[in-house]
């Protein structure tokens, strides 16, 4: 499954074409796709943020070392537009 949609990645093809080309359930394609994309996806990790009660902003630290540093100013819809990005 995983070779199959390898090669439908590299292919050029829409999902439909591959499957006709190579005589496959185009359902059952799609299936493997959503499957092989969710086995691939990173899980949730725990973090934890410190927000000291004097200073102008805030840093988390990730687990893999990045450092995200926000204005305490920031308002949840602005720090949910960064997240997005």
């Amino acid at each position: 499954k995983k070779t199959l949609v390898s090669q439908w990645r590299q292919s050029n093809l829409t999902r439909r074409e591959f499957c006709e080309q190579n005589n496959l359930s185009f359902h059952k394609f799609r299936n493997w796709i959503t499957l092989i994309n969710q086995s691939n996806c990173n899980e949730f990790i725990d973090i934890e943020v410190v927000k000291p009660p004097n200073l102008s902003s805030t840093i988390i630290h990730y687990p893999n070392g990045v450092k995200l540093e926000i204005s305490n100013t920031c308002t949840l819809s602005e720090l949910k537009q960064l997240i997005n990005l």
